[in-house]
This record gives C-alpha cells, sequence and structure tokens, in this order.
C-alpha cells in the first residue's frame, strides 16, 4: 500500500508544505510568493487543496478549511488579482486546523476481501459501529460503480449530523474531486466517509418528502440575518443548499426532498420578526482574513449566495452577505477554538 510522504514531492511543493506543517504561520506568505516562482495560480489552489485534504480531521475547522478552499475556487472570478491571497489565507487556515499526523496519510483504496463491507447495510453498520477502516472498504469498493453518486449522497442524507456536516462535506469532496484526476478521486472523497464515521449513527432516511420550495430557502435566509450571521443559523441552509446542490450534480432529487421536508417541519426556520443591523455590503472582493474567524463563513456564504441568486432570482441576498459580514467583525471568534 502506497503512502504519501512529504519528503517524496517535488521540492516546489516540499517547500511550501513545510511552513504549514510546522504550523509556522508568518512563513506562509512568503512560501506561496516563492511558489508562485514557478508556479501558476492554479498550481497553487491544487497544491493547498492537496493539503487540506492530507491534512484533514473531523474537527469544525477541518471541515470548513476543505470548504473554504473550494468556495474560494468557486469565486475566482469575483476576487480578481486577489485570488493568491485568499489561497494564502486558505493555506494558514488548514495549517492552524490540522491535528498532529501519527502516520503518513494513505491516498490509496484499501483493499476488498469481503464483498459484505460493500453493501448498503455494510456501510450503515461501519458508521453505526465507528468503524472507520470498514468504512474506507466501502468507498473503496463502490466508488467506480455506475450508481455510486446516488449512494454516496444517500448515505450522507442519512448522516448529516447535527449541523448538518456530514452531507455538507460530502457535496465539497464531490466538487473537490472534480478539479482533480481520478488518483485523488478516492483520499478526498475519504473525507466523508471519515466524517460519517466519526459520528458514530447512521439512519433510514426519513419518509417525508416535499419539492423545492423558494419559501422554506427565504425563511432560512431571514433566520440568519435576524441572528446576523450565527454560524448556528448559517447551517441550515448550508445544508439545504447541499442538498439542491445534490439534485444538480446527479439529477436526482431525492436527497434534496427528504432534507427539503426535515427542515420544512424544525422548529429551527420558523419565521422571526427581527432584523440585522448591519448596512448594505460592497460587491466581491473583499478583503482577505483569517478565516478561523468565523469558520471561512464569510467567504464560504458568498459562494453559496451566488448559487442561491441563480437557482432563486427573486430572494433578496444582500442582507444575507451583510449579516455575515457584520458576524465577522462583531461577533464571536473562532481562531483559537478547537485548534491542536
Amino acid at each position: 500500500m502506497r503512502r504519501v510522504k512529504l519528503h517524496r514531492m517535488p521540492t516546489a511543493i516540499s517547500e511550501l508544505y513545510e511552513p504549514l506543517i510546522a504550523r509556522d504561520l508568518a512563513a506562509v506568505p512568503a512560501a506561496v510568493s516563492h511558489f508562485r516562482e514557478t508556479g501558476s495560480s492554479d498550481d497553487l489552489f491544487r497544491a493547498i487543496a492537496r493539503f487540506t485534504v492530507l491534512a484533514f480531521a473531523p474537527t469544525e475547522h477541518g471541515r470548513s478549511a476543505m470548504a473554504s478552499i473550494l468556495a474560494i475556487r468557486e469565486l475566482r472570478d469575483s476576487l480578481g488579482n486577489r485570488f493568491d491571497d485568499w489561497l494564502t489565507e486558505a493555506a494558514i487556515y488548514t495549517s492552524q486546523s490540522r491535528l498532529p499526523w501519527s502516520e503518513p496519510p494513505i491516498s490509496d483504496p484499501p483493499p476488498v476481501t469481503d464483498r459484505r463491507d460493500t453493501t448498503a447495510d455494510g456501510i450503515r453498520d461501519a458508521i453505526a459501529s465507528r468503524d472507520r477502516h470498514r468504512a474506507e472498504r466501502w468507498l473503496a469498493g463502490r466508488i467506480n460503480d455506475a450508481d455510486f453518486a446516488k449512494d454516496f449522497f444517500l448515505v450522507a442524507s442519512e448522516n448529516p449530523g447535527t449541523d448538518g456536516s456530514g452531507i455538507v462535506l460530502a457535496v465539497t469532496a464531490w466538487k473537490l474531486a472534480a478539479e482533480f484526476g481520478e488518483r485523488e478521486r478516492y483520499p478526498i472523497l475519504r473525507t466523508a466517509v471519515w466524517q460519517w464515521s466519526s459520528e458514530g449513527r447512521s439512519t433510514k432516511p426519513t419518509e417525508g418528502r416535499t419539492t423545492r420550495d423558494p419559501a422554506l430557502v427565504d425563511r432560512l435566509r431571514g433566520r440568519i440575518v435576524a441572528a446576523r450571521g450565527e454560524p448556528e443559523s448559517f447551517r441550515r441552509l448550508a445544508l439545504l443548499d447541499a442538498a439542491q446542490e445534490v439534485t444538480e450534480l446527479t439529477g436526482d432529487g431525492e436527497v434534496e426532498e427528504r432534507i427539503s421536508f426535515a427542515l420544512e417541519h424544525s422548529e429551527d426556520v420558523k419565521p422571526e420578526s427581527s432584523g440585522s443591523e448591519a448596512g448594505p455590503q460592497p460587491p466581491l472582493p473583499f478583503r482577505p482574513y483569517r478565516l478561523g474567524r468565523d469558520y471561512g463563513e464569510r467567504v464560504i456564504g458568498a459562494a453559496l449566495a451566488k448559487r442561491l441568486s441563480l437557482r432563486f432570482p427573486a430572494i433578496e441576498v444582500d442582507l444575507l452577505a451583510a449579516a455575515l459580514a457584520w458576524n465577522l467583525e462583531n461577533g464571536t471568534s473562532f481562531e483559537d477554538w478547537s485548534f491542536a
């Protein structure tokens, strides 16, 4: 089984990774500049995204670091000549969120000797018992199947987590994997499997289903505005957005219909009358910042708002951006929370 070892990587990448591994945050901008002397912005994105996958741990900061690098990639045209600066902040965030490695991360799929591990019951049992290695064997055994996408996201919807992290990460990993070749697909999607098995529960999907409703989206957006961008309120909309992404990625609306039903009947989405005191926000690009402060919510929210404006042109997204900006400047900072 091949293991990724940083000292075997090309010199330019290993020099970029060195301060990230050491958490020498002050040295990261210089390392990025040095890398860009011979590599393009696209090369820089791929290098930092790979490190984010290698460094992944199923923590809130670990998940948000992955979502942030993807959001920055999706917003590239809007970020203009600050794209490299945003990638630098993504690298710093990943460095902060990285847990110490006990061994080099494994990038190749494990061998699958028992086909029972690749069944629906196999992955459910693996998650319920927190058997990460068995869950990884399910992924390895199913990843090349024609119906893999449907089952991958169905498992994610059965394991949304208390904050929707299971399905949000699944969509993040799927979209990030699309930026790379087949060789990187398994280690990137493995992050979602690791997340599911770390929470130790798997349930049959809810029986209720409902079609896409702009009113639900607007209520979730309104709660974020009312809560002035507080992360807990943002996670509900991020969950629904991820479910809608599944529909657009696979052409199958089952996951979205089930998640929509669950949110529709949740006490957390009742309308609120209060509103944010945040004022109008300037268009992108806004200045880069330390992403750990708000779990990358401001930039992740900008990418989410861009998708919402295409799906629901009548929904006002400017107040959403204003609420997220207010939270970044005035809300609780999470930059020092849960970093090892």
